[in-house]
């Protein structure tokens, strides 16, 4: 897939969620500089506290978390965040993504180094 076609397809309204800004400007920017192009795929999503949910706008839900698991071919690793300006990037393992998102990935769960 060529850059231009990856980013048509993944410029869209479903596909983007509001962010704390110092967390899009600054940590979550330089992290996913640092793991583009070093996986073979890379899965983003969010998270949603039940407790902590905020609307913007017309009742745009911003998440309370987000992650990013990253794929090899024999191993995985995933990142957490929380949606704020004080955020710290953590390490933490695919199946507590899976557990809190309801979502099986079906990716090897060895831990990339």
């Amino acid at each position: 897939m060529t850059d231009e076609l990856s980013q048509e397809e993944s410029f869209l309204l479903s596909n983007i969620a509001p962010q704390a800004s110092k967390f899009n400007q600054q940590q979550w920017r330089l992290f996913e500089a640092s793991v583009k192009h070093k996986y073979k795929y890379v899965i983003t999503g969010v998270l949603f506290d039940e407790y902590k949910i905020k609307s913007i706008g017309n009742g745009v839900l911003v998440p309370t978390h987000f992650y990013k698991i990253l794929v090899n071919d024999n191993c995985s690793v995933a990142y957490i965040a929380d949606n704020d300006d004080d955020t710290t990037i953590q390490k933490i393992p695919v199946k507590t993504i899976e557990t809190i998102s309801k979502i099986i990935f079906n990716i090897p769960y060895n831990t990339c180094n």
